[in-house]
C-alpha cells in the first residue's frame, strides 16, 4: 500500500509543479522547491521541466535565451522518457513531448512551418524542422498508444481489484484523458503531417528499419495510405469529431486527411462542418486553406482566387503578415499546377509569381514590406532551381549579393572562399538580367547588384573596381526613375572616391570621375549623395580646373545639416580668394567666422582660421598690412595641432612681410619698413624650425606668389602706353621683389646646410636657390648651380625640370636646343595621371619650336593629341599658353 501511495503523491506534486509552471507562478513554484525539495528522480526532471518552461515563458529574457530554454525543455523531457520508460506516467511524457513539438516547436519556434509545409512553401530551415519534429512526434505518439494498450491488457488479466489509491481518482481521469483524447489527436495530427513528407525524408528513406514503427508498409506511396487510413481510423475510434472542445481540430484534420486521399466531396463537407459558425483562430484558418485547396480543385482557380481574397479581408488574416504569406504562398501552389504553367524547361509563366509582387506593392504594410520581402527573396534562393522569372531571378540576384557580403565580414578562409563562390554566382546571375528586353525594374536592381557583388569580389584590385563603379554609374544614367538609382550612384562615386584618393589614382579614374559626377549633378541634383559629393568635387575636379567660381557655386549649396558643411564653407573662401574683391571676401570671411563660433566641432575650427586667414590676405589687398598681421597673431597657439593651417599661416605671413601691401601708400619702389626684414627672418625660420619638411615647399610657394607679382610688374614695365614713372616704378618693384626672393632662398639655404641634411636632403633647398636666380635674371649663375646636380641627380623629375628652366632662361639657340633635351626626357618619362612638370615641358617644347621657328606647323596637332590625354591639357596655366600656340600657328 505504501508504494502504491508514494506513486500517488509523486503524481500529485508532478501535477502541482505542471500547473505553477503554466501559469507562470514563479515564486509559488521556487517556495514549493525549497519547502519540500524533490528527492525522487522522476520528481526532480519534472521541477527541472517546470522550471525550463519558466524561463521560455518569461518576457524579460531575449529570444534567444528563451529559445535555448525551450530546446533544453524537450531534452530534459527526452531524457526522463529514456531514463524512466517502465514509468506508469511515461505515455503521458511522450503524448506531452508529441503536444510540445506539434503544438510550440513547429508553430511557434519555426513560424508555423508545419502549415508553411502543407499550404505554403516552407524555408531550408522550417523544411529541416518538419522533417525531424512530426517523425518524432509520431513515434513518440505511436509509443504512447501502445503503452496505453497493454497497460489495458494488464487491468483486464489482472484477477484482484487494484488497490484504490489515496488521489481521489485524479491520476485515473488523467490517464483517461490522455488515451482516450490526446494521444490519439497527437497520434492522428503526427501520422497526417508524416505522410507528407516526400521520399527523401529519413522517414520514407529508412522504411522497414525504424524500430519504433514496426508496422511500416514497403513503399512510400503505401506507407503514405497506411498513415492517412491511420489518421482517420484514430479519430474516429475517439469520437473527437463529436467532443465539443476537439471536434473543430479533428474535423479540419479529418477533412485535410480525406483531400489527400481524393475524397473531394468528403473533405469538402468536413471544411464546412468547421466553418459553418464561422471563427478567427489557427484551426479555422486551417479549414479556410484546405476548403480553398478543394474549390481549386473541384470549381476551378478563379474561384479559389476568390476564396483567398475573401480570406485575405478577414481581420485575423490581414493584420498578420505571416498568414498573408501563406495565402499567397497557397495561391502560387495553385497557380502552378494551371494548365500551361508547367512547361518542359519548368515553371516559366510570371503569373504564378505576380502574387508575390502584388503583395509587397501594398502600401498598407508600411515598414513592414522591407522584412517581408527580405523574407521572400530569402526563400527563392534556397531553391535548387531558381525558375525563369526575371523578377525571382532579380531577387535572388540580390539575396546572393547580400550573402556574399555577410560572408565577407565574419573572419576565417573558410568564408572568405565561400563568400567568393556566393559573390561569383550572384555576378553571373546579375549579368544575365541586364539584357535590354527586360523590365527596367530587373536591369536597374540586376545592374546595382551586379555592380556591388562586383566591389566585394575586387579584393582591392583598382580595375576591378573601376568596372564596378562603371555598371553602377551606368544604371544611375539610364534608370534615373528606379527606386535603386539613387543608390547606385552613390555607391559608384564612393568607389571612384576611392581609386581617386590612390596615389597615383590608377588609369581611367579621373575621366571616370568626373563622367559620373556630371550624372550625379545633372540627374540628382537634390539627393543625399549629390549633398555627399559637392565637397570633394569642387575641390578635386573644379578648383584644380581653375573653375573657382562655379566651385563656389558647389560649396554654397551644401545645406546647414550636412557634415561636410563648414568643410564646405572653409573650401569656399579659399576659392573665392582667387577671383574676389577684398571686400566681398572680408564680409564671406565674417560671415563664416559668425556661424563657426556657434559651433564646437573641430570642422567649424577649421572654418574660422580659413577666415582669418583669408582676412590676412584681404587685408593686405586694401592696403592693411598691420590689420593683416594682426588677423595672424597668435595662430600657431590658437590651432595648435592643425599643422596644415598653422603652415598656411606661417606661409602667408611670410608673403606679407616680404612685400608692402598693394595699394599701401609706401613707395612700390621703396623698401618695407625697417622691422619687415627682421620680421620676414623670424617667420621665415619659424616655418623652417617648426615644419623642417614643408620648409622647401612652403619657400617655393612664396617665391611663386613673388614670381607672380614680378610678371605682372613686367607688363607695366614693358608697356609703352604706360608713362614713364609707372614703368620705371615697375621696374624698381622689380628688382625689390627679386631681392626679397633671393634674401628668403639664401635664409633657406643657410638654414638647410646646417641641418646636417645628406647630399640628396639638399637638392630641393638648391633647386629653390636656382628659381631664384631665374627670377632675378642669373640665368648665367643657375646654370653653374645646376651643372653638379645634373651630373648627381639627373634622373631625377624636379632637376630635369630646373635644368630644362635654366637653360632655357639663358634664350641663345644652342641652350634652347639643350633645354629641349631635358623637357624631352620629362615627357617620355612621365606616366598618367600626369604630374604638372609634363605639362610645363610640353609648352617649353613647343615654345622652343615657335622660338626655332621649327615644326611649327605641327603644334595644333599636337595639342589636339595632348587634349585628348586631358581635355583640361593639365589646367589654366597650362592650357591659355598651349592654345595660345596653336592659335599662333592655324590651330
Amino acid at each position: 500500500m505504501s508504494c502504491v501511495c508514494s506513486q500517488a503523491q509523486i503524481a500529485d506534486k508532478s501535477r502541482l509543479i505542471d500547473a505553477l509552471a503554466r501559469e507562470n507562478m514563479t515564486e509559488l513554484l521556487q517556495r514549493l522547491i525549497e519547502t519540500d525539495p524533490p528527492a525522487d528522480p522522476v520528481e526532480k526532471a519534472r521541477v527541472e521541466i517546470a522550471q525550463l518552461r519558466l524561463r521560455y515563458n518569461d518576457a524579460t529574457l531575449t529570444e534567444s535565451q528563451r529559445q535555448e530554454a525551450y530546446l533544453g525543455l524537450l531534452d530534459a523531457t527526452r531524457n526522463l522518457i529514456a531514463s524512466q520508460p517502465e514509468h506508469p506516467q511515461c505515455p503521458l511524457w511522450r503524448t506531452d513531448l508529441a503536444a510540445e513539438l506539434l503544438g510550440e516547436f513547429l508553430p511557434v519556434l519555426h513560424t508555423h512551418a508545419d502549415l508553411f509545409f502543407e499550404f505554403g512553401i516552407p524555408t531550408a530551415e522550417q523544411k529541416r524542422a518538419c522533417q525531424s519534429a512530426v517523425t518524432e512526434a509520431f513515434e513518440q505518439a505511436v509509443a504512447a498508444d501502445r503503452r496505453f494498450y497493454e497497460q489495458s491488457k494488464d487491468l483486464m488479466r489482472q484477477t484482484m481489484p487494484a488497490p484504490d489509491s489515496d488521489d481521489g481518482g485524479l491520476q485515473q481521469i488523467e490517464n483517461d484523458n490522455y488515451r482516450l483524447k490526446r494521444t490519439p489527436f497527437y497520434l492522428a495530427q503526427a501520422a497526417y503531417l508524416v505522410s507528407l513528407l516526400d521520399d527523401q525524408a529519413p522517414y520514407f528513406a529508412q522504411l522497414g528499419h525504424n524500430a519504433s514503427v514496426i508496422d511500416q508498409a514497403a513503399t512510400p506511396d503505401d506507407e503514405r495510405q497506411r498513415l492517412r487510413a491511420l489518421t482517420l481510423h484514430v479519430l474516429d475510434q475517439s469520437g473527437l469529431q463529436n467532443d465539443p472542445t476537439a471536434a473543430d481540430a479533428a474535423l479540419t484534420l479529418i477533412g485535410r486527411t480525406h483531400l489527400h486521399q481524393g475524397d473531394l466531396a468528403g473533405a469538402q463537407r468536413d471544411f464546412e462542418r468547421v466553418l459553418a459558425e464561422g471563427g478567427d483562430d489557427l484551426t479555422h484558418l486551417t479549414a479556410q486553406l484546405g476548403r480553398i485547396a478543394v474549390t481549386a480543385k473541384t470549381t476551378g482557380l478563379e474561384a479559389a482566387a476568390g476564396l483567398l481574397e475573401q480570406l485575405r479581408q478577414q481581420p485575423y488574416v490581414s493584420d498578420n503578415l505571416l498568414y498573408r504569406l501563406l495565402t499567397v504562398d497557397l495561391e502560387h501552389r495553385l497557380l502552378l499546377t494551371a494548365p500551361g504553367n508547367v512547361t518542359e524547361s519548368g515553371y516559366e509563366l510570371d503569373a504564378a509569381y505576380q502574387p508575390y509582387f502584388t503583395l509587397l506593392a501594398d502600401r498598407t504594410l508600411g515598414e513592414r514590406v522591407e522584412a517581408l520581402r527580405a523574407y521572400i527573396y530569402q526563400r527563392w534562393a534556397q531553391s535548387e532551381n531558381v525558375p525563369n522569372v526575371p523578377l525571382v531571378r532579380m531577387a535572388v540576384g540580390q539575396v546572393l549579393r547580400e550573402q556574399g557580403q555577410a560572408a565577407l565580414q565574419t573572419e576565417g578562409q573558410q568564408n572568405r572562399e565561400q563568400a567568393i563562390t556566393v559573390l561569383d554566382r550572384a555576378i553571373n546571375l546579375n549579368r544575365a538580367l541586364t539584357g535590354e528586353a527586360l523590365p527596367n525594374l530587373v536591369q536597374a536592381t540586376a545592374a546595382y547588384n551586379l555592380g556591388m557583388a562586383m566591389y566585394l569580389r575586387a579584393e582591392g584590385q583598382a580595375q576591378t573596381l573601376l568596372d564596378a563603379a562603371q555598371v553602377l554609374l551606368h544604371c544611375a544614367d539610364r534608370f534615373p526613375d528606379q527606386p535603386i538609382a539613387e543608390q547606385a550612384i552613390a555607391a559608384g562615386m564612393a568607389m571612384l572616391r576611392w581609386l581617386d584618393q590612390q596615389d597615383p589614382p590608377p588609369p581611367g579614374v579621373d575621366e571616370a570621375y568626373r563622367a559620373g559626377a556630371q550624372v550625379l549633378f545633372d540627374r540628382y541634383p537634390s539627393s543625399q549623395a549629390a549633398d555627399d559629393e559637392r565637397v570633394y568635387y569642387a575641390y578635386r575636379v573644379l578648383q584644380r580646373d581653375g573653375e573657382n567660381q562655379k566651385a563656389v557655386e558647389f560649396y554654397r549649396k551644401v545645406p546647414p545639416s550636412h557634415e561636410t558643411y563648414f568643410d564646405a564653407r572653409r573650401e569656399m573662401l579659399f576659392a573665392m580668394e582667387s577671383y574676389e574683391d577684398a571686400d566681398p571676401l572680408l564680409t564671406a570671411a565674417r560671415q563664416v567666422r559668425d556661424e563657426a563660433q556657434r559651433d564646437a566641432s573641430e570642422p567649424a575650427m577649421r572654418a574660422a582660421a580659413a577666415a582669418r586667414l583669408v582676412s590676412a590676405n584681404a587685408l593686405h589687398a586694401k592696403g592693411d598690412r598691420d590689420g593683416a598681421l594682426e588677423q595672424l597673431a597668435d595662430f600657431e597657439k590658437d590651432y595648435a595641432g592643425q599643422d596644415d593651417l598653422v603652415s598656411m599661416a606661417l606661409e602667408r605671413r611670410i608673403v606679407i612681410l616680404a612685400a608692402p601691401a598693394p595699394g599701401s601708400s609706401t613707395d612700390p619702389g621703396s623698401e618695407p619698413d625697417s622691422a619687415s626684414p627682421a620680421k620676414l627672418a623670424d617667420a621665415a625660420g619659424a616655418m623652417m624650425q617648426r615644419y623642417p619638411d614643408d620648409a622647401a615647399a612652403v619657400i617655393d610657394r612664396v617665391l611663386s606668389r613673388i614670381d607672380e607679382q614680378i610678371d605682372l610688374q613686367r607688363l607695366i614695365a614693358d608697356d609703352p602706353k604706360e608713362i614713364t614713372a609707372q614703368r620705371e616704378a615697375a621696374r624698381t618693384r622689380i628688382d625689390s621683389l627679386a631681392r626679397t626672393a633671393e634674401a628668403l632662398a639664401d635664409l633657406l639655404v643657410r638654414w638647410a646646410w646646417q641641418q646636417n641634411f645628406q647630399p640628396q636632403q639638399l637638392v630641393p633647398y638648391e633647386l629653390i636657390q636656382v628659381k631664384v636666380l631665374l627670377l632675378s635674371g642669373q640665368a648665367d649663375r643657375a646654370a653653374e648651380v645646376m651643372q653638379p646636380m645634373i651630373q648627381q641627380y639627373g634622373d631625377s623629375l624636379q632637376v630635369l625640370h630646373y635644368a630644362g628652366e635654366t637653360w632655357f632662361a639663358r634664350g641663345d639657340e644652342a641652350s634652347l636646343i639643350e633645354a629641349a633635351g631635358y623637357y624631352d626626357r620629362i615627357i617620355a618619362g612621365s606616366q598618367p595621371p600626369y604630374p604638372d612638370e609634363y605639362w610645363s615641358a610640353w609648352v617649353r617644347r613647343l615654345q622652343i619650336n615657335d622660338k626655332l621657328n621649327q615644326y611649327v606647323d605641327q603644334i595644333p596637332a599636337t595639342v589636339r593629341r595632348l587634349q585628348a590625354q586631358d581635355a583640361n591639357l593639365g589646367g589654366p596655366r597650362y592650357r591659355e599658353q598651349l592654345m595660345s600656340l596653336s592659335r599662333k600657328h592655324g590651330g
